[in-house]
Order: structure tokens, then C-alpha cells, then sequence
């Protein structure tokens, strides 16, 4: 491309990005620099003059409205999907390609090929590129199919959900087979469907052809994608032109293909510099907004999953790939905090790939109400200050109800719903926490004399099933209890163990809720007194007030997951108080637990 097409399409780029219009001054810095403008604008008018896209105006220059003659969207484009081994071409490879040209309102010819990568493909590559094993390796290489993928694209628009990437990878792999590069424009399908749709759910190939009424039967799999790219573009140009006016203007202007900016480079030299902690990640757009929001144990480890598969074959991240410009970091000293951390962030700029909708509480806390109406011990999914006791919360669903499983199983009228003998159902469920936590002395006493009663009745079916219960109770493995003994409407300290270092992450937690952590010294004694009141004053200078109430069940189940990790520390009810309020009194002697 010469010197003066050049500077055209960069005008051209710059009045899309400006709202169509510009001053003269001002365009003519934006291309040429304000050191050399001055000389070169009157041949840089003269360049615009002879353009059909532009036309001046009384401060400067403008697009044609409507495209003047001469300069007309392309008849013909190309709809293009890949499957590929990771998303870093310099490092991957394309293991299936597949594209469809259209011309006019038609669909023209199909493109589909399986390409040999060289390498072991992973079982969803496998599935992608919808092969076998053995029939990978009897494929053509990239540079056998390199001269017809070129005279199948031609010199049209090529269109694509995710373009940008998907030609970066073509660039590359035409590189290693020695041919040149494509000089062919990109049109972004991700940015059609914003001109034309209004988006009520996460950005996706699917949810665009759900919306014009199409169906993609086959997400991930190039040909199917390529096929309902293809429709949903006929599809979204149909829409443009029976509305006219101003959309149809910019539907022409992006079939035009005038590129966003190139993304930042997400490879290994930068995954380098990614902290090796917890921590937050935001996935951003060209225009700087937040598209996703993740959290991991290991940032360094959780980013490098994107590496090594595209955020295309991740499927609760499709589409991703179209907007997504860079990747931001924070780092966090703990995994709680990354977790309340990343709570914040999504209600702060609501991302449109995180699925916004309210994910059902797991049940994994033990509520033993000894004192109720009707006592009993149930499943539920948090605490409240009602002098019930709690057990758990335990790792998952599935273990808090094979352990209330076994405590109903032994003690029957400890999980009864109505009220049948007041005194027998208290004790039930009294006899319940014992053995749920760890004291299987008084179940084992209860079990044997069964037994030896159905034995001594000759009812050996009986016994039997005694005898099994007695195996299930010796097997049971008691699942540590946090909140034994407390309740997260009460304040206490959850004490991490030690890292590498030997410091140790201590968490200020008061009615469910974290309101500041601190990193104690491997020398400071959780056993005295004095410490724990000095660590306390720290943190409760340090604390916050709660920023939402679904930061609670983000704490419950941090709970759940750290199980025996964890010492807790319980402090007396005003040691936790928000900023503001008066001193607390001095510290209730300590119950530390593990």
C-alpha cells in the first residue's frame, strides 16, 4: 500500500472512531503529526478531495453520507471459523479451518479442511476438529492448503466472531509455510450485532443467532460456526437495510472493515510478569470497560489455562475473544480476599460474560436446635443468632447430607419435623452433635445394646443391619466444624496456616461478613491474651463496614472449603464493631479451636 492510501485509511479510521466528523486541524494532526502538519495539508485535502468517503464541511471533514459512488460495501465476504491447539499463534497451531463466501444474499461455496498440527491433540481438539486420533494424522499440512484457502478467500471482507485472532493465527501460519500475508479487511460479527441488536445475556455466537431466530446446533465446531456466521451476517445486513437511515450507514461502514486496535499480547513473556499469589484478574475491552472478572488460588496458574486454550473453546467465556484488548491483575493476600474481592468488582461493573443471576446457597451447615419448638437437626445454607447450634459448613452439599444422613439413621427422632415426645426429640438431637462432632462413644453404646437385643430376640436380619450401621458409624470421618461452639453473627478471628514464610493470614469476621485481614508474624502467640487484643485493635482500626449481604455466603463457604486449616479464635461480640463506635472492652478469654 502506497504512502497516500495509507494516510486515507488512517483518516478514515479516525473518523469512524470520532463520530463520523472532525475538524480539519485536528484530523490532520491525528494523521501526520503536529510537528509536519502544517506544510503537508493542503496536499493531505487534496488527498481527502479525490476520496469518495469524505466530504468537507465548514470546520473540516466528515464520512459521505450516504457512501457516495465508487465506494459501495463489498458484494462478496467470507464468514471464517477455526478450531486451533491454544490461543498464542506464534506457539499453537490451526487444526481445523472452516469458511463460507457469500455473494449478495446467498450463500456462494464452502471451505473445510483439517489441518495436521504435528502434535498430540488434546480429546477437545479432537472433538473440535470432530476426528479420531489416527484420522489427525493422515491430514494435509497448513502449507498444502495454504495456495486454495487463498484463492477460496480472495480478496473479500472476511467476517468472523473473534476475527481479529482468528487472521492473526492465518498471518502466522502462512509465515511458517512461506507465503505471504492476507491483505484481506476484517469485519467484526460481535460488532454488526451491536449496531443492529440489543443484547439481553452474554455476548455469544448463540445468543446472536437465538436472537435473529437462527439455530447454531453445533457450538465449537468450525463448520457449524462458520455456517451461522454466514446466516446471522445475511441475516443482520437484511435488518440494516430495511431499517436505512443512519444503522444502515454503519453496518456499511463495518463491512468496510476498518480494524480495531490490535490486543496487547497475552503470551508467556508477559504470564512472567502475573503474580504467583491469589488474586483478581479483569479481562478489558478496546474501549477500556470490563468484559469478565475472575479470581484464582494461583493467578499465574489460573491465566495460564487462557494460554494454553483459546477463551473461544472455553464455553462459559464464547465470545470473549471478539472484545477482549488486555488483562489486568490484583493481587490479594489471601483466597478470602480475593473472593470478596471479586464479588465487588462484578457489582461494581457488571461484566456481561459473568452470568448475572443469583446462584442457589449450597446447604452445608448443620442447624441442631435442641431448644426449638419442635427440636431437630436440619440442612441449611447459613447461621442466624437464634441459640441454635451449628455444625459445619462442611466441604460440600453432598458431605453435610451423608453426615446428617447418618445422625438420622442412628438417632431417628433427632430430624423429625413435628413435635411427637418433646424430652426424647431434644435428646435425639443433643445425642446428634455429639456424634457429628467426632464423639461416637454414646452412638456405639446405643447401637451394641440394639444389637444384642435383636440378637437375643432372634431377629438376625435385624441385627444385621445393626451390625452395618455400627461399621458406618466406626468409618465415619468427622469433618471439622468451624462453627462449632460460635455463630457468624458473633465476631471471631479465622487464622490461616503458615505460608512459606511463616506468616500467618488472619481474618476479622463479624455477622458473616469480613471486615479486615492482617498478616501476623510466626513468633506472635495465638494462646495469649495480650496478643490477640493487640491483633484485634489492629484490625478493627483496619475494618470496614460490610459492602453487600451476599459477601456473607462468600464467607460461609470460604469456611466450608478451608475446613481444618483454619484456627478460630472467638472474641467477644463488641471486638468486631464497625469504625466509629466507642472501645471495646478488653478481650473474653480466647477459645481456640482446629
Amino acid at each position: 500500500m502506497g504512502l497516500s492510501p495509507a494516510l486515507a485509511e488512517r483518516a478514515y479510521a479516525l473518523l469512524l472512531r470520532s463520530g463520523g466528523a472532525a475538524s480539519t486541524a485536528k484530523l490532520t494532526r491525528r494523521v501526520l503529526g503536529s510537528a509536519r502538519s502544517a506544510p503537508w495539508r493542503p496536499i493531505f485535502d487534496a488527498l481527502l478531495d479525490a476520496d469518495p468517503r469524505f466530504e468537507r464541511t465548514g470546520s473540516g471533514w466528515r464520512l459521505a453520507t450516504p457512501p457516495r459512488s465508487g465506494h459501495r460495501p463489498p458484494q462478496e465476504l467470507v464468514a471464517l471459523a477455526l478450531a486451533t491447539t491454544g490461543s498464542v499463534p506464534e506457539r499453537h497451531r490451526v487444526v481445523r479451518l472452516s469458511a463460507v463466501r457469500l455473494s449478495g444474499d446467498q450463500i456462494a461455496a464452502r471451505f473445510d479442511v483439517v489441518v495436521n498440527s504435528r502434535r498430540r491433540l488434546a480429546q477437545h481438539l479432537l472433538e473440535a476438529a470432530g476426528l479420531g486420533e489416527e484420522a489427525a494424522e493422515e491430514t494435509p499440512s497448513f502449507a498444502e492448503i495454504a495456495e486454495p484457502l487463498r484463492e477460496f478467500l480472495g480478496d473479500a471482507p472476511i467476517v468472523g466472531f473473534g476475527i481479529a485472532a482468528a487472521l492473526e493465527f492465518l498471518t502466522v501460519e502462512l509465515s511458517r509455510a512461506g507465503k505471504p500475508g492476507l491483505a484481506n479487511r476484517q469485519v467484526e460479527l460481535d460488532m454488526l450485532a451491536r449496531l443492529l441488536l440489543t443484547e439481553r445475556r452474554k455476548p455469544s455466537l448463540v445468543a446472536v443467532a437465538e436472537q435473529l431466530g437462527l439455530n447454531h446446533p453445533r457450538p465449537g465446531y468450525p463448520p457449524a460456526d462458520a455456517e451461522a456466521i454466514a446466516r446471522v451476517t445475511l441475516a443482520l445486513v437484511r435488518i440494516a437495510r430495511q431499517r436505512g437511515g443512519g444503522e444502515l450507514l454503519d453496518v456499511q461502514r463495518a463491512l468496510l472493515g476498518v480494524p480495531a486496535p490490535p490486543p496487547e499480547p497475552l503470551d508467556h513473556r508477559w504470564l512472567a510478569g502475573v503474580p504467583g499469589g491469589p488474586g483478581v484478574y479483569l479481562v478489558r475491552g478496546h474501549d477500556g470497560a470490563v468484559l469478565y472478572v475472575g479470581k484464582g488460588i494461583d493467578l499465574r496458574r489460573r491465566l495460564a489455562a487462557y494460554l494454553g486454550r483459546s477463551f473461544a473453546l472455553h464455553r462459559r467465556l464464547e465470545g470473549l475473544s471478539a472484545r477482549a484488548a488486555r488483562v489486568e491483575t490484583i493481587p490479594t493476600d489471601s483466597d478470602l480476599e480475593a473472593r470478596v474481592l471479586e464479588a465487588r468488582l462484578i457489582r461494581r461493573h457488571r461484566p456481561p460474560f459473568n452470568v448475572q443471576r443469583r446462584q442457589r446457597q449450597r446447604r452445608t451447615i448443620i442447624r441442631a436446635a435442641a431448644n426449638d419448638p419442635v427440636p431437630r437437626a436440619q440442612l441449611v445454607a447459613d447461621v442466624a443468632a437464634d441459640g441454635a447450634l451449628y455444625l459445619g459448613p462442611f466441604r460440600s452439599e453432598r458431605a453435610a447430607r451423608a453426615s446428617l444422613a447418618l445422625a438420622k439413621t442412628v438417632y431417628p427422632p433427632a430430624c423429625m419435623r413435628r413435635l411427637v415426645d418433646l424430652q426424647t426429640q431434644r435428646e435425639a438431637v443433643q445425642a446428634a452433635v455429639r456424634l457429628l462432632s467426632g464423639n461416637r462413644a454414646d452412638a456405639l453404646d446405643l447401637l451394641q445394646q440394639q444389637m444384642r437385643s435383636e440378637s437375643g430376640a432372634g431377629d438376625r436380619a435385624a441385627a444385621e443391619r445393626t451390625r452395618a450401621l455400627i461399621r458406618r458409624v466406626l468409618d465415619f470421618v468427622c469433618s471439622p466444624s468451624p462453627l462449632l461452639g460460635i455463630s457468624l453473627s458473633e465476631p471471631f478471628l479465622a487464622v490461616e496456616p503458615p505460608d512459606q514464610g511463616g506468616r500467618r493470614r488472619a481474618h476479622l469476621l463479624g455477622h458473616g461478613h469480613l471486615l479486615a485481614s492482617t498478616s501476623l508474624a510466626p513468633d506472635i502467640p495465638l494462646s495469649s491474651p495480650t496478643a490477640l487484643a493487640r491483633i484485634v485493635d489492629e484490625l478493627r482500626r483496619e475494618s470496614r463496614p460490610p459492602d453487600h449481604e451476599e459477601d456473607a455466603h462468600i464467607v460461609t463457604q470460604w469456611l466450608g472449603d478451608a475446613g481444618s486449616r483454619l484456627a478460630i479464635v472467638r472474641l467477644s461480640p463488641s471486638s468486631a464493631r464497625a469504625p466509629g463506635q466507642p472501645p471495646s472492652p478488653p478481650l473474653e478469654p480466647g477459645q481456640l479451636s482446629r
